[in-house]
């Protein structure tokens, strides 16, 4: 597993880091150059794809950080009681302007005051993660919905999306860092599996588990779950 773990660090810093940043050089340089003799629609789709770019490189050195801390051992862990339909309504802030440009719904049917006992942080990583995952492998309008139910003293919180969706051997290989689980976005986002692994190693710490459910054409659903304010036993 270290061999794997250090092999998934250099792919993604001498592949999928650097992708993004050669986008951003072409890009810019031709909207440097041609400035003057582009079209104001030429100018739109450039700097857009500025935009895309920015992001995505933003995302993946955020993950890369974090899960390079975790590696160490010293990432913090300081789980909490709190409210995840307010911090799921929060997450929903950091995707809208994504969402709104595919003419997405974002919807959450989690009751005000479900409480669970977890790490904040972490939690607020998983959701950012899964639901911007949820936004890329959209091809449609529609709806990104998230619900919540309660299994005794848990609770399991499910992103469901109509996507793209994903076939048998896609789902093996998620959550595994051994193996390629990158995939294209309906917008061409490129992604590098490694939120996904980030996500499942978060959710093992705060002692809960992670698994998805999807089909071609049929849209994907990742559930994860979490201990209740009656249970605060974490990994």
């Amino acid at each position: 597993m270290l061999n794997a773990t250090r092999d998934k660090f250099f792919s993604i810093i001498a592949h999928d880091l650097k992708n993004p940043f050669s986008t951003l050089m072409a890009v810019t340089a031709q909207l440097s150059e041609k400035y003057h003799t582009l079209e104001d629609e030429q100018k739109i789709k450039i700097i857009g794809l500025i935009r895309n770019s920015a992001n995505m490189t933003y995302r993946l050195l955020e993950n890369l950080l974090e899960w390079s801390v975790a590696q160490t051992g010293s990432l913090p862990f300081q789980p909490e009681c709190f409210d995840i339909a307010v911090l799921v309504n929060n997450c929903f802030a950091f995707i809208r302007l994504e969402a709104e440009k595919k003419e997405l719904t974002l919807v959450s049917e989690i009751k005000e005051q479900t409480m669970v006992y977890a790490d904040k942080n972490m939690i607020t990583t998983i959701l950012n993660n899964l639901l911007t995952n949820a936004v890329k492998f959209m091809d449609r309008p529609g709806m990104i919905k998230v619900t919540g139910s309660t299994n005794g003293n848990r609770q399991e919180i499910t992103i469901k999306d109509e996507g793209i969706g994903m076939t048998a051997e896609d789902l093996q290989k998620l959550f595994r860092i051994d193996v390629n689980t990158s995939r294209i976005g309906k917008s061409k986002e490129k992604g590098t599996g490694l939120g996904l692994i980030l996500c499942k190693e978060f959710i093992e710490k705060n002692g809960g588990k992670i698994y998805a459910i999807s089909e071609p054409g049929k849209g994907s659903a990742f559930a994860f779950s979490l201990p209740g304010t009656m249970s605060k036993e974490t990994s």
